[in-house]
C-alpha cells in the first residue's frame, strides 16, 4: 500500500504564523525563529501511526487485492509496451499501426489507474478521513508549540540553509498533536466526503514505463 499520509499544504495552517521566506543562513541567531516539518509532525503523531496500523488490518483484503491487481496490470502494460517497441524496431514500420498501439497503451494506462482507484476506495476514504481529523487539530498544535517555545516566526526546513537543531520544534508539534488528538476514527460517517470535501484519489497504479512514441 502506498504511503498513507500525503504531504500537508502549509496553507492549511497559514494563520499560525508559519511563513515562507527566502532561504536564510541559520535559525540559531534569530530571536524567536523556529523550524518545523509539519508533514513529519502529522505522519509521526500517535493518531496517524495508530490509524495507519488499523487501516492495514481492517482493509487488508482490499489492500492485498489492489496489490495483486496492480501486478497483473503492470504485466499487461509491459507486454503491450514490449510489442510496440518490437514493431517500432522493424524495418519500415507501419506508422498507422504504431499510432494505434500507442493510443491503446495510453488508454490501458488510464483505465488501469481508474480501476485501481475505485478498487482502493474503501481504504482511501479511511485514510482521508483520518487525515482530516488530525489536520483539524494541526493549527492549534502549532500555536501551542510556538507559544511554549517562544517562537514568533516558523519556517519550513527547506527555507533554511543550515538550521540549528535547537530551532527545530517538530517534536513539540508532535507532542501537542498527541495531546489534542490521541486517536482518530477510520470509519467515515454516512455521506462523507460530501460533508467535508472530496477524498483524494488513492491506491497503487501500474508502473509507468517510458511512454512509447511512434516515429
Amino acid at each position: 500500500m502506498k504511503t498513507i499520509f500525503k504531504a500537508l499544504a502549509l496553507a492549511s495552517v497559514a494563520t499560525t504564523g508559519v511563513v515562507a521566506l527566502a532561504p536564510v543562513a541559520s535559525a540559531q541567531a534569530v530571536q524567536g525563529l523556529g523550524v518545523a516539518d509539519l508533514d513529519d509532525a502529522v505522519s509521526k503523531s500517535n493518531a496517524a501511526v495508530l490509524a495507519a496500523n488499523q487501516i492495514k488490518i481492517t482493509h487488508k483484503a482490499t489492500i492485498d487485492a489492489v496489490e495483486a491487481r496492480t501486478g497483473v496490470l503492470n504485466n499487461e502494460y509491459r507486454t503491450m509496451v514490449q510489442a510496440f517497441q518490437t514493431a517500432q524496431r522493424a524495418p519500415n514500420p507501419n506508422q498507422a499501426a504504431l499510432q494505434q498501439q500507442a493510443a491503446a497503451i495510453q488508454k490501458k494506462q488510464q483505465d488501469a489507474q481508474t480501476e485501481l482507484q475505485n478498487l482502493a476506495r474503501p481504504y482511501s476514504l479511511a485514510e482521508a478521513y483520518a487525515m482530516e481529523q488530525i489536520r483539524g487539530k494541526l493549527e492549534q498544535a502549532v500555536r501551542n508549540a510556538m507559544t511554549k517555545k517562544r517562537v514568533s516566526v516558523l519556517l519550513q526546513p527547506n527555507a533554511l540553509i543550515l538550521p540549528a537543531p535547537s530551532a527545530d520544534i517538530t517534536t513539540d508539534v508532535i507532542a501537542e498533536l498527541n495531546a489534542l488528538v490521541p486517536n482518530v476514527s477510520i470509519t467515515p460517517p454516512a455521506g462523507w466526503p460530501q460533508q467535508g470535501g472530496a477524498a483524494p484519489a488513492a491506491g497503487a497504479a501500474p508502473a509507468r514505463p517510458a511512454q512509447p512514441q511512434s516515429r
